[in-house]
């Protein structure tokens, strides 16, 4: 009696063994990721969304609608407008019988340190509504900066989205301590190439468009991009996956930069280069750019029927409540003045007839006084942006300059 051979798994078995495989694979993977996800929230662990996205006229915007909490410095939950601003929903329409305030600037006007509520527009919101030269009128804040931009992005910004708002005054906040950097794609130490730059041509401003060296991204590249940042809004495990990754590759970049910056400027550039008078030839046609974009800037302001104020943002050394710290920085990069990029630029733009608020000044004699940290939260006090207390001394400072000018009989409007 003759056995019969079994015969060997025919290839449809076979797929269906390798699929039932693979998804056991894939069932198990997406538990251990559910269940990591929710350990996650449960554990209220929370790392930094992303809110930007690429645009083709800054290099980069808030991405409307983006909401998620900022961890880097401070925390705070963020939420992005559907207008791209870091604010409460505001109509371009302007409302009958009000005032609005549109202010410009980077990331110390963005403010993703501090809830909004706590922010320096936000505040001056509020303060600006007891004003009694106002006349009553509501008072809208309107607040457009966002982070990393130069003053190239800032007039972009004013020219073709604030000034469209149709506000009574414009402030654009220039922080000394990276504007002049921003400013120029040479001193540049980050985002160069995505950055829009503008260049003298004799005495008109010719801009150089985001992108204009290395090649713009192409539409599947920036769609997919703004996908992921979309996605890295609900996970948690995408917001820790993007965190070590950017760390790492911060790190890398930076030290790339760093070498090659320092290497044409000195170690530690950033920390000295725009408080001593210019002597390389590219911080002196970065001072010569900023300059005349300021001046733009007030005629395209002015020219919209709107007042301008520059307001310059203080540094956290040089408000720093510690003398003794402040005099040892300023020994150890041989800085003469730590006011000095802050009292030239004021200078420049009052014999320009433009309306000027230094902060640094009255926030360090304050701070001296009392030993408040204006900057900087728990994890690094006294460094980094502005904290809850800086915000406030801002607010109030600017709504009494503000309201001190409507009092005026030829500032009436």
């Amino acid at each position: 009696m003759s056995r019969k051979c079994a015969r060997p798994p025919g290839p449809v078995y076979k797929i269906k063994r390798m699929y039932k495989a693979a998804l056991t694979v894939v069932i198990a993977l997406s538990a251990t990721v559910a269940l990591a996800e929710l350990a996650m929230r449960a554990g209220a662990i929370r790392f930094s969304t992303s809110f930007h996205m690429l645009d083709l006229e800054r290099g980069w915007v808030l991405r409307p609608g983006a909401e998620g909490w900022q961890s880097n410095e401070g925390e705070a939950a963020v939420r992005i407008n559907s207008r791209g601003m870091r604010d409460r929903e505001r109509s371009v329409e302007k409302p009958a019988g009000s005032f609005r305030v549109a202010v410009a600037g980077d990331s110390f006007t963005e403010a993703m340190q501090v809830p909004l509520e706590k922010t320096f527009p936000a505040l001056m919101e509020q303060e600006l509504s007891g004003c009694a030269a106002l006349g009553g009128r509501k008072v809208e804040v309107l607040n457009f900066g966002v982070g990393a931009y130069g003053t190239a992005q800032q007039l972009l910004t004013l020219r073709n989205h604030a000034l469209r708002f149709r506000p009574d005054l414009v402030i654009n906040v220039f922080y000394a301590g990276n504007d002049f950097y921003n400013n120029h794609r040479q001193l540049n130490p980050s985002n160069g190439d995505a950055a829009p730059y503008f260049v003298l041509d004799g005495e008109r401003l010719a801009l150089e468009q985001p992108f204009s060296k290395g090649g713009k991204p192409g539409a599947f590249a920036a769609g997919l991009r703004d996908f992921y940042a979309a996605a890295v809004r609900y996970s948690r495990l995408l917001q820790t996956a993007t965190q070590a990754y950017y760390n790492v590759q911060r790190q890398r970049t930076r030290a790339a930069d760093q070498n090659r910056l320092a290497a044409e400027f000195g170690p530690d550039y950033m920390e000295w280069l725009a408080y001593r008078p210019p002597s390389h030839p590219a911080m002196r046609e970065s001072w010569r750019v900023t300059e005349r974009l300021l001046l733009q800037m007030r005629a395209e302001v002015e020219s919209s029927g709107a007042r301008f104020r520059l307001v310059l943002a203080s540094n956290a050394i040089q408000v720093h409540p510690d003398r003794s710290f402040r005099e040892a920085y300023r020994r150890k990069y041989a800085i003469d003045d730590l006011l000095y990029a802050d009292r030239r630029i004021r200078q420049a733009a009052e014999s320009a007839g433009i309306e000027v608020s230094e902060i640094a000044g009255p926030m360090r004699e304050y701070a001296e006084r009392t030993g408040t940290f204006f900057h900087g939260f728990r994890q690094n006090p006294g460094a980094g942006h502005w904290n809850e207390a800086g915000h406030q001394f801002v607010a109030r400072l600017l709504s009494g300059a503000v309201c001190e000018e409507a009092t005026r009989p030829d500032r009436r409007r």
